[in-house]
């Protein structure tokens, strides 16, 4: 499988006052993993495309919240996606 950047976007809600319970999932077009490590990543303007969401309690982080997660719902989002 095509490695593929994608892009979690979890916004604060003033109506709940806290964050929503979901991930906005998109996956961010030509941008690669160095990116993410070199800062690259912040300083460019990447097209991103909106796959759908994802509830966070659906999202296994490790410890840090940095360096990896699992999740077969984020998972199923990236593999329907077909570039065209």
């Amino acid at each position: 499988m095509e490695q593929r950047v994608v892009y979690l976007e979890c916004e604060f809600s003033d109506e709940l006052d806290d964050f929503r319970d979901y991930f906005d999932v998109y996956v961010v077009i030509g941008a690669t993993k160095d990116d993410l490590y070199t800062g690259a990543f912040y300083h460019k303007s990447y097209k991103r495309i909106y796959l759908g969401k994802t509830g966070v309690q659906d999202i296994d982080f490790d410890i840090s919240k940095r360096k990896y997660i699992a999740s077969k719902a984020l998972l199923s989002l990236v593999q329907n996606y077909q570039p065209g």
